[in-house]
């Protein structure tokens, strides 16, 4: 049910906050991490003598082989580790603890927050995260997620044009964002025999960038495979690699020129624009009288500064992210409208991927149980109900192997963990309900108008008044009147019934909201389905009755 909650959640994101600034990707490599092999292997963590660390055992620093054999059989210990790492990158490194935004720890003062006193951490001030676990086709867990915070891509629209701003935000993605490896790096690096990243210690101050640079190009540069061309009309690595060289980060405005081939490619719009000098034609003007913003008819284009080959293949990493995680991660910035977009349209179709629905397993089911009775086993215990029972589950999953539910994925979710990550909680607004009340209270009103017309249509022909001011205060007692009428039908609609049996009828959202009372009245439904929360204060008297027995006999035997 949490997978298929996922879109309306970005739904309500993304008209709380825009576009997002970010979309990230991180795949700890368990094998890679410390934490994780000592509760694989369970290790304690400290010397009773000291607080120095037990040491890992050679043979795991070593033998590979001997690292996914002992991360492959604790799938727990995997997904434990994989909850603490994703905490503490969103608690630590980009400084939006998620346990005091959600759940009972919440503060709601920092929900509330302006952008001055929002979260910063090594990827500026962030406002929301959303992220959705996935499992790969290894079996490790990995996560996808959106960030909102320091870019507003509304007021980017407009002043992206001029070559200042431009410069001020190309400034701040090169200090959070890099695809550069310094030449000194590749060349000390060893061709054989690299050392393993699981044995090294984590950095100093001092030599972080050096540290970060090395993890960078050992786990986030790209090599093409096989899954780079799913799509066999693409002629292209759907990734994108290796991406377009250029000296400096930039902004541009593209469009769209046909080559000699016959095939569209993005080009630069303005003949004068170049790398450092680019050209971005002004807004459309906006419509004083129109509360919809003008449409963007421009296209802009951003790229990341990639001087060498090399740093053509390199995955957008953050300096800090990659020297504390040591995975392969992946942290892309959506400056442009147009790329923001299309991060959206990704996370609809692939972040919102859910498991077959329960009408779709019947298929399944039949077949399977088809071939069962067709092909039995060759068991020593076949036919028996057990033997059947491990073959019908063996031929299903065998149907459905495709669906990516890994063993990681099944014991996070025994570990009673979400199977997202998000700084928000979300409820729902039932506004078409409210559109229906409206509907109804405006059909009453005119109602209630029309049958006072016709009464006083009545009462002009048979009763004459005696002045004016006698004719003033009738109609304003029966407009009072009216007014008392319609608020009352209007209140008292959808009120707590009970039915032939006694039981009480639930009421909806919108009725809640009408009898809110007068400490909600500046609360409009959005606010108030937002922060109210109604809780049953009925309390169910506990039956100590066992089956079978009565209940001074259950008394007596659970005292």
């Amino acid at each position: 049910m949490e997978r298929k909650s996922t879109l309306s959640r970005h739904y309500g994101l993304y008209h709380a906050f825009g576009l997002p600034f970010l979309f990230g990707t991180i795949s700890p490599g368990m094998r890679n991490l410390p934490l994780a092999l000592r509760m694989c292997k369970r290790l304690p963590v400290k010397c009773d003598q000291g607080p120095n660390l037990i040491p890992i055992p050679e043979v795991l620093l070593t033998n590979i082989h001997e690292r996914d054999k002992s991360i492959s059989s604790n799938p727990v210990a995997s997904a434990r580790v994989f909850d603490i790492v994703i905490k503490a990158f969103f608690s630590i490194i980009m400084g939006i603890p998620l346990h005091l935004l959600r759940g009972k720890k919440s503060i709601f003062t920092r929900i509330l927050a302006t952008p001055s006193t929002d979260f910063t951490g090594a990827y500026g001030k962030i406002r929301a995260i959303y992220g959705v676990i996935e499992a790969q086709g290894s079996g490790g867990l990995h996560i996808h997620f959106h960030a909102w915070g320091m870019l507003d891509h509304n007021r980017m629209s407009r002043f992206i044009h001029d070559k200042n701003f431009r410069l001020e935000v190309t400034n701040f993605i090169d200090k959070i964002i890099t695809c550069e490896i310094p030449a000194d790096i590749v060349e000390g690096e060893p061709k054989e025999a690299r050392p393993i990243i699981a044995a090294q210690p984590y950095p100093n101050i001092a030599n972080l960038s050096q540290d970060s640079a090395k993890c960078r190009l050992r786990l986030q540069a790209h090599r093409h495979s096989a899954t780079c061309w799913k799509r066999k009309d693409c002629e292209t690595c759907r990734m994108a690699y290796k991406r377009q060289q250029a000296q400096l980060t930039y902004l541009t405005e593209l469009y769209a020129e046909m080559d000699k081939n016959g095939k569209w490619i993005p080009t630069r719009k303005h003949k004068d624009s170049k790398p450092g000098n680019e050209i971005i034609s002004p807004p459309p003007p906006i419509d004083e009288n129109s509360p919809l913003d003008p449409p963007e008819a421009r296209t802009v284009g951003f790229g990341m500064a990639r001087k060498t080959e090399l740093e053509q293949y390199q995955v957008e990493a953050n300096e800090l992210t990659s020297s504390l995680l040591r995975c392969n991660t992946s942290m892309q910035p959506l400056i442009s409208p147009s790329q923001a977009k299309s991060a959206s349209y990704y996370a609809a179709n692939y972040v919102s991927k859910d498991p077959f629905e329960l009408s779709s397993c019947l298929p399944f089911l039949y077949q399977a149980q088809l071939d069962l009775r067709k092909y039995g086993s060759k068991a020593e215990d076949a036919g028996e109900p057990s033997r059947n029972v491990k073959v019908l589950i063996e031929k299903v999953l065998h149907k459905v192997n495709k669906i990516e539910v890994s063993a990681n994925q099944a014991a996070s979710a025994m570990l009673g963990h979400d199977s997202y990550f998000s700084s928000h909680d979300f409820t729902y607004c039932f506004a078409w309900d409210a559109v229906k009340r409206f509907h109804e209270f405006e059909l009453l009103k005119n109602n209630l108008a029309r049958e006072k017309h016709d009464s006083e249509e009545d009462s002009s022909s048979n009763v004459i008044s005696d002045s004016e001011e006698d004719e003033s205060d009738n109609e304003e007692r029966s407009q009072k009147t009216a007014r008392e009428l319609v608020t009352t039908k209007f209140r008292n609609a959808g009120k707590l019934e009970r039915n032939k049996d006694g039981e009480v009828i639930t009421i909806n959202q919108v009725t809640k909201y009408i009898n809110k009372g007068e400490y909600f009245d500046t609360f409009s439904l959005y606010d108030y389905s937002a922060i109210v929360r109604h809780s049953s204060n009925v309390t169910k008297k506990k039956k100590y009755r066992l089956r079978g027995r009565s209940s001074e006999t259950a008394k007596a035997h659970r005292g």
